[in-house]
């Protein structure tokens, strides 16, 4: 019998900066709210659940208005059941924290906002972190 794959693409349209800042979580989404017109404010972990009944729990921060939601995500996962995984996107690890931007208005200068991450004096280091070859990218999509 011949076997035929499903192949499901779906629209990434997320902006992803990726930080480097040896702080707690708290902490950065605090430096956050204080230098960028974001408000971050502290939800429950997130569990996902993925393929082979392993699931991995992250902290998350959330800051939304009308058009643009912000996501404040630690890489490093505060829990994993059944899994070898240790970041919530592994080919990105160098990075401590994940911030996506999903905006509807394409007024979103995601370049002025990196540079406002990185004037922070705790950040040592943000990017913004091309998704088009990102393995991982479904785990962004929360």
């Amino acid at each position: 019998m011949k076997k035929q794959k499903l192949s499901a693409d779906f629209e990434f349209n997320l902006e992803v900066i990726g930080v480097v800042a040896p702080v707690r979580e708290y902490k950065l989404a605090w430096l956050l709210n204080e230098h960028t017109d974001v408000n971050f404010v502290k939800q429950d972990d997130l569990t996902i659940e993925l393929k082979g009944n392993i699931s991995i729990t992250i902290s998350n921060f959330l800051f939304e208005n009308d058009l643009t939601i912000f996501r404040l995500l630690k890489n490093r996962l505060t829990e994993m059941s059944h899994s070898s995984k240790s970041h919530l996107i592994n080919s990105v690890n160098q990075f401590d924290y994940l911030i996506t931007v999903d905006d509807q208005s394409d007024n979103f200068d995601a370049e002025k906002f990196k540079n406002a991450i990185n004037a922070i004096n705790e950040v040592q280091y943000a990017a913004r972190i091309d998704t088009t070859n990102l393995k991982e990218k479904e785990n962004l999509i929360i």
